[in-house]
């Protein structure tokens, strides 16, 4: 019965007291607790959990060991192990007189909360890295790192800055917690001119338990942090390659805890860790950039290789143009030969046709000659003979015309197509422009 186990608590005298259990409970002195309850030790809340508790595990037997949390004398947290025996007496417990041993709990519970914590801080870095490793967006890279600041550090707000200082310019600004409207409005210079500058010049990690009232703060940084009353801060500089890129910031208003060392310390890790993942993020995308740059060059050699194996057969079919031009020339040679003698053999056998049929003309009345002579006339103008003399010339002419570009054409396709030469020698542009003229007439001449 939970109210008979009160009652019989609450008849227990103590009797004897050790100093570690004075202190324990925290009262002022072993006199303070002797011929007192143990209800004493309690207050009632926590004296009601004990026999709740006792109820759960008291079998009726003469031992008890169980874990209790409660409050002391004193207020403050209490956390033991109460093992409680009562002697036996002719086989049964006796109730009369009980040892209650009291041990601390507290060291032991912190040390595991904090290995705990530990762990789980561990666990968080560890889902980081992945996190991290899976994407090369610098974007969801620092969202991610400033997701994971805030949880480890238990920031209520975190800030990633990346500067590039050559160009003197904010390029990234991403938050976690921090308002949207307050990062866009950040510069490259309130940066430079405020803790975070501090951080990036000297490569060190800054921790500030209040950044409103923080002389390292000037300009137009310091106007901005001094709405940021009370708020605690811990900074650390993300550098990779020797190069700063930038700092990690945890915030902490002033209802949470102030930052300490190790806090910072991780800060420092996590802005490690973003700067690796930074970097190999820009690798990444230095990588993407040669070989598109690679696939460009490729593409220009192919281009080139078919554009050269195009100016090998051009140059192929110009020596085999070269060779035929060659060959042509020598017979067109003999045909302008040949129509030039048949032209001026054409105009002598003219004039000499023209002369005697003038004379034969006169004769049309001579006797005997007379009918021979009409019929060769007759035939004679039959046949057009007075045309073909007149005609003839103007043919010959025409043929040695035809007969002469066919040889500048073939002249000019030897000269299109000699080989080049390695050392440079004088040229005739015009002539140049004139043979090229000549070799493609068939392609302008329609225009």
């Amino acid at each position: 019965d939970k109210g008979l186990l009160r009652d019989v608590v609450s008849l227990i005298k103590i009797t004897a007291v050790n100093q570690l259990t004075v202190s324990f409970v925290g009262a002022d002195s072993a006199e303070t607790l002797l011929g007192g309850l143990p209800g004493d030790l309690l207050n009632d809340a926590s004296l009601r959990s004990l026999i709740d508790q006792i109820m759960v595990v008291w079998k009726g037997g003469s031992f008890i060991s169980l874990e209790i949390n409660g409050v002391d004398m004193g207020g403050s947290d209490l956390e033991c192990q109460l093992d409680w025996a009562a002697p036996d007496v002719a086989g049964s417990p006796d109730y009369s007189r009980v040892a209650v041993l009291l041990r601390d709990l507290s060291a032991q519970r912190a040390e595991e909360r904090i290995v705990r914590k530990n762990v789980a801080r561990l666990e968080a870095l560890l889902d980081m890295s992945r996190g991290v490793a899976s994407t090369f967006d610098v974007d969801m890279i620092l969202q991610l790192l400033a997701v994971t600041a805030a949880d480890l550090v238990e920031a209520d707000e975190t800030l990633l800055l990346l500067v590039d200082s050559a160009k003197e310019e904010l390029t990234h600004v991403v938050g976690e917690g921090y308002p949207e409207a307050e990062a866009a409005t950040h510069t490259y210079e309130e940066v430079m001119a405020g803790m975070s500058g501090l951080v990036i010049n000297t490569r060190e990690g800054v921790l500030s338990a209040d950044i409103a009232t923080d002389p390292r703060n000037t300009g137009r940084a310091s106007e901005r942090a001094s709405r940021y009353a009370g708020t605690s801060v811990a900074i650390a500089p993300i550098i990779s390659d020797d190069i700063v890129l930038g700092t990690l910031t945890a915030l902490n208003g002033p209802e949470s805890p102030q930052f300490t060392d190790m806090d910072l310390a991780l800060v420092k890790t996590l802005a490690m860790q973003a700067a690796v993942a930074i970097r190999n993020a820009e690798l990444y995308q230095e990588l993407r950039e040669n070989r598109d740059q690679v696939h460009a060059a490729h593409q220009d050699l192919k281009n080139t290789q078919t554009q050269l194996l195009s100016a090998q057969k051009m140059e192929a079919i110009g020596g085999l143009a070269a060779g035929i031009a060659h060959e042509i020339n020598t017979p067109i040679q003999f045909v302008s030969d040949n129509v030039s003698f048949v032209r001026d053999s054409a105009v002598t056998l003219g004039g000499f046709a023209k002369t005697h049929i003038e004379l034969l003309d006169q004769l049309l009345d001579h006797p005997e000659l007379g009918e021979q002579i009409r019929a060769i006339r007759t035939e004679w103008k039959a046949k057009d003979c007075d045309f073909l003399l007149e005609e003839m010339p103007d043919a010959v002419e025409e043929t040695l015309e035809g007969a002469a570009r066919v040889a500048e054409i073939v002249r000019a396709m030897k000269e299109f197509a000699h080989p080049g030469q390695e050392d440079l020698s004088p040229t005739d542009i015009n002539r140049v422009v004139e043979t090229t003229v000549k070799v493609s007439r068939n392609e302008w001449k329609y225009v």
